[in-house]
């Protein structure tokens, strides 16, 4: 994946965030993942010492194991290698990424020394993950950035999602990006069409829209 370029100012904008809370809510199939395990890797460059920690999380090892972690064993690839005892990934010559997830949402306590964390599917977690994830960053203060669908308006959408789309002076630490599904140009359009005619609206404005509704 040496080759891969963003496809849009969007993907661009996530990449070379400088926010402390980056969120990326879009459609499905949009690229938030990538575009996560990518930053996360710019990350793990930038901060070489063999001490610093970078942390993966998601909500279940289903979606860890099948969704998040493949973009960024691909990304990382030659760079070093994992260490399925312990879920994590040790970067020659640099520091260590942890993989965790909202199963057991104390697994993420203790992890020292953290640069930057990743959060899969975020609009999952419980609020006790969340705060648990916030508790690592703190000390570094090392970003967080969420790549997630619109689930429920949980935590996510009243902490975040909905001060940012009242003002655009809301939560100045926090960048919100959102983009639907057919903002890829690779994305199958007429698959996109076909379901937004058979789909009830509110579900497929938050699936394929990126949309924060009930």
């Amino acid at each position: 994946m040496t080759d891969w370029r963003p496809h849009s100012d969007k993907q661009d904008r996530a990449l070379f965030t400088t926010h402390p809370l980056t969120v990326v809510a879009t459609g499905i199939q949009w690229g938030k993942t990538t575009v996560g395990a990518l930053w996360l890797k710019m990350l793990m460059h930038q901060y070489t010492h063999a001490e610093d920690n970078f942390i993966i999380t998601s909500p279940t090892f289903p979606i860890l194991a099948q969704s998040t972690l493949p973009p960024f064993l691909r990304l990382m690839e030659g760079l070093g290698r994992p260490n399925w005892k312990e879920n994590s990934f040790k970067m020659d010559g640099g520091g260590t990424c942890w993989f965790r997830t909202g199963t057991h949402p104390d697994s993420i306590v203790g992890i020292p020394r953290v640069r930057g964390i990743l959060c899969d599917e975020a609009g999952k977690y419980t609020l006790y993950f969340w705060e648990n994830i916030q508790g690592r960053a703190d000390p570094r203060a090392a970003p967080i950035m969420i790549v997630t669908s619109p689930y429920s308006l949980n935590w996510l959408y009243k902490e975040i999602i909905r001060p940012k789309m009242k003002s655009v002076k809301a939560r100045p630490d926090a960048l919100l990006i959102q983009a639907s599904s057919v903002e890829n140009p690779y994305f199958n359009k007429e698959r996109y069409y076909a379901r937004q005619e058979t789909m009830d609206p509110r579900r497929f404005r938050m699936m394929y829209g990126g949309a924060w509704e009930k």
